[in-house]
């Protein structure tokens, strides 16, 4: 058989056997394909072309591939996203690892393909987001937390009465809580994440904004800053060492979505206005002078 390959059929378990060896090999990654209508999520090599994560949502068939226009975007960081051809690569920085037990996600925006209907996987996303969005609210939505929040003196204070809320809801939606300060903030980070890949439906961003504001971020800026401890120096070292890698005030103010949305209308744009997009720290709008 010298030069020639050969298929030697495998019963049943060697087969899925030698196929659970490979996967910690092979680098997956979750693609969120969105159109128009809704979507479909699929699980696909990372490193292979745009267009194989692209036949399996279709169910093996490319009907518009010529067609089709792709987007790529972070499910956290909306601000990054490149439009990309079937036969490029997604780059890693748009994947997020929103779950443990999952792999890293990207949303997919499609112009040209509408598919059928939701598969089966994204519809156990957008279940578990709408689960976790329903704790959250009802978490806050109470006299109880409102009282606590407004009787927070100062920002950090507020920050921390949120962030008792979401460490007491996390645990029972599959993220795991320690007591470390940088574990619990990559926690919070992932839930936004994880949160944010809903917005494949439309209706998971105004529930999104209504958790927000029942949270009270939108009342962070009434609250007055924290006043700067007196130490002496030993002391200041160690309050310099407790510190977080990212401390709560940069969690807000460069990862967190405001809870409402800006639009802007001028002379260029016929007065007709235009969703302005969110970078991490701002509002911005792109648009072509002269």
């Amino acid at each position: 058989f010298s030069g020639r390959a050969m298929a030697v059929p495998l019963p049943c378990p060697e087969a899925l056997k030698r196929m659970e060896a490979l996967l910690p090999i092979i680098d997956m990654g979750s693609f969120l394909f969105q159109d128009s209508a809704g979507g479909v999520e699929v699980v696909a090599p990372r490193d292979a072309p745009l267009s194989f994560a692209f036949r399996k949502a279709c169910g093996g068939t490319l009907p518009s591939e010529n067609a089709t226009v792709f987007k790529a975007g972070s499910v956290l960081r909306e601000f990054r996203v490149q439009d990309l051809s079937p036969s490029d690569v997604v780059p890693p920085e748009l994947f997020f690892k929103d779950r443990d037990d999952f792999p890293p996600v990207v949303r997919i925006w499609l112009t040209g393909t509408i598919f059928p209907a939701r598969n089966e996987r994204l519809e156990k996303r957008l279940s578990s987001i709408w689960n976790l969005i329903k704790d959250l609210v009802e978490a806050f939505d109470t006299e109880e937390y409102q009282r606590n929040f407004e009787a927070a003196p100062d920002r950090t204070s507020a920050l921390k009465v949120i962030q008792e809320v979401q460490l007491r809801v996390l645990p029972c939606h599959g993220f795991a809580i320690s007591g470390d300060e940088s574990q619990i903030a990559m926690r919070i980070t992932q839930m936004q994440g994880f949160l944010q890949s809903g917005r494949i439906d439309p209706r998971v961003s105004p529930a999104l904004e209504h958790s927000v504001h029942l949270s009270g971020y939108a009342r962070l800026l009434s609250k007055a800053m924290a006043p700067k401890a007196k130490s002496s120096a030993s002391s200041q070292r160690s309050l310099v060492l407790a510190q977080p890698t990212a401390s709560a005030d940069d969690y807000w103010k460069h990862s967190h979505r405001p809870p409402k949305a800006l639009w802007i209308a001028s002379t260029w744009n016929k007065f007709s206005p235009q969703e302005m997009k969110w970078d991490g720290s701002k509002f911005y709008h792109n648009f072509q002078v002269g």
